[in-house]
């Protein structure tokens, strides 16, 4: 029989190379492997629901705060240019989302109207934050209180920031060295490209709950920019050929198109954020197509590399290092090591300090502990871990319950292992 042909690239990369070219073949590969999973396309499709419901009230949000600094009219061009491709029902739609956050006088509201449009815009920040977090295998979120902060923050200084970079950079469009570099008739097109990279990067920075780099998350931003503008041109070409939706769906094709358009956008953010993970942490691309769980043996080489390494800064006097450094450290995924940190932590090897993000430091005598301490710990699990088998073996006479004392007679067959009492 015939053997499938691999590609020669496939065959360079597989064989150890960490070439550009196979960094970048494993980063496809890995996001064809996610696309086809469909947990990212899920996540952008609740993303569009959670839009439709709190878009008003965050543009709301928005809008009172460049309301005092006088530069409110500046939310209705950004809706424009975002909703570009749909064309003149993109117009439409701008027009009632405007008339929509025109009508929402915050002031008076009231205490209760006011907490339910802050909650509702928090809710889709949570969203979003839920989504990159996935994306970054990040299984963790901000506590409340550091939520809370967060989100206002950048529903209130978000915008700020923004309109404060662009009349930046339109100031410096007025030095005559600026001109000549852009023409005026590229300028508007050149603006909207640097806020759209600049956009993407204030996200990927931003949201996740983990340390993400800048170099990382401008490339990302930067493909995700382009990938935007290119989905945009087809879609803006959709739409001006399909004129016999309006007839078919009636009052509905805008409310049609609409989503349509924010499910690609999520979906193009959120394959960025992915694909700046990717860049962050090469390794995870090569072993995207590998299994999802880890092995038992991997586990505890994961956890004897972390002790070890949290071990060695204490006694060498450094500083104690973050779940995101020392994923870095270790050039893994901060999901990978976030259980072993558990595990560590429930059996007392190690312990959190007071800082934000928290430290990792060692607290037990490490000249008093065995490394087969540590191996039992780490099979032994958590604290729920040890109650759930605690619970099964109490529930399930067919469980087979450890006992060390039996461990000489591993050596048995598996018939004798089964029907000897």
């Amino acid at each position: 029989m015939s053997q499938k042909k691999s590609h020669p690239l496939q065959k360079i990369c597989l064989s150890g190379h960490s070439s550009f070219g196979c960094k970048v073949y494993f980063i496809a590969y890995a996001l064809l492997n996610d696309f086809l999973e469909g947990r990212i396309t899920i996540r952008a499709m609740g993303l569009v629901y959670i839009t439709l419901l709190s878009l008003v009230p965050l543009l709301a949000l928005s809008f009172s705060v460049l309301k005092s600094f006088g530069v409110h009219n500046q939310i209705q061009p950004l809706l424009l240019q975002m909703l570009e491709p749909l064309g003149e029902q993109g117009v439409e739609i701008v027009g009632r989302i405007n008339d929509f956050v025109a009508n929402v006088n915050v002031g008076v509201l009231g205490a209760i109207g006011l907490l339910v449009l802050i909650y509702t815009s928090i809710s889709l920040m949570n969203k979003i934050e839920e989504a990159l977090n996935f994306t970054w295998k990040v299984k963790r979120s901000r506590d409340l209180i550091n939520r809370l902060q967060h989100y206002l923050s950048l529903i209130i200084l978000g915008p700020i920031l923004i309109f404060t970079a662009v009349g930046l950079w339109v100031s410096l469009l007025d030095n005559s060295w600026i001109k000549d570099i852009f023409s005026i008739e590229t300028i508007n097109p050149q603006l909207s490209k640097l806020v759209s990279v600049l956009g993407f990067t204030f996200v990927y920075i931003l949201i996740p709950n983990t340390t993400v780099k800048l170099k990382a998350a401008l490339i990302a931003a930067i493909i995700a920019a382009i990938s935007w503008y290119i989905t945009g041109s087809i879609f803006a070409a959709f739409v001006v050929n399909s004129s016999s939706q309006a007839a078919i769906y009636s009052a509905f094709a805008s409310l049609l198109v609409f989503m349509l358009w924010m499910y690609a956008s999520w979906l193009i953010l959120l394959f960025g954020s992915r694909i700046a993970f990717y860049i962050q942490y090469p390794q995870q691309a090569r072993y995207s197509h590998h299994t999802k769980s880890l092995s038992p043996i991997v586990i505890e080489i994961l956890a004897l590399s972390t002790i070890k390494l949290i071990t060695k800064r204490f006694y060498a006097k450094q500083t104690a290092l973050t779940l995101s450094q020392l994923a870095e450290k270790m050039k893994i995924s901060d999901a990978y090591l976030e259980n072993v940190l558990m595990v560590l932590q429930a059996h007392h090897f190690i312990s959190c300090n007071a800082d934000k993000p928290p430290r990792y430091i060692l607290s037990c005598a490490a000249e008093d502990v065995k490394i087969n301490e540590v191996k039992e710990a780490i099979a032994q699990g958590d604290q729920s871990q040890q109650k759930l088998m605690q619970d099964l073996l109490n529930g399930n006479q067919s469980l087979v319950s450890y006992d060390a004392k039996n461990e000489a007679k591993a050596d048995r067959s598996l018939k004798d292992f089964a029907i000897t009492k």
